[in-house]
């Protein structure tokens, strides 16, 4: 069992597709695929029922694991955030979203700008990238 299997199999649950969980975990479909009979046969249990349009869910045995598969990813980035805090290189992920009638877009980037300015005051940055709306922030 390995930290990419239980990744796909969070993935999957989330999305009920292996499209869909690939390009959430930054895989391909097949590595997806590939992760997730990987770690039913080493546990010898089916955790996800497939249809024929490659949606899934989860199977009762699935359903049962999966909290305890959420707490252990979430123990692994906990171990490492930590680790990475020791080095002095803190870092974590923003999400930052608005409805255009609310915050209009011009807005929204003079205050991601505005952010940007005072984090690298305190030895930060922000780092574009992904997604729109996604940015990571890195200390030292």
């Amino acid at each position: 069992m390995n930290f990419s299997q239980l990744q796909s199999l969070v993935a999957l649950a989330d999305t009920g597709s292996f499209t869909e969980a690939a390009y959430t975990i930054n895989l391909t479909q097949s590595a997806v695929s590939h992760a997730l009979a990987s770690l039913e046969s080493e546990l010898g249990v089916t955790l996800l029922e497939r249809n024929r349009k490659g949606v899934v869910s989860l199977t009762a045995t699935g359903q049962k694991i999966i909290p305890h598969v959420r707490a252990l990813l979430a123990q692994a980035e906990s171990i490492e955030q930590e680790a990475r805090v020791a080095q002095g290189k803190a870092s974590g992920k923003v999400r930052l979203g608005s409805i255009n009638s609310i915050i209009p877009p011009r807005s929204a980037c003079q205050s991601t700008d505005q952010f940007s300015t005072e984090l690298s005051r305190h030895g930060g940055s922000i780092v574009r990238g992904g997604h729109a709306g996604s940015w990571r922030l890195d200390r030292g």
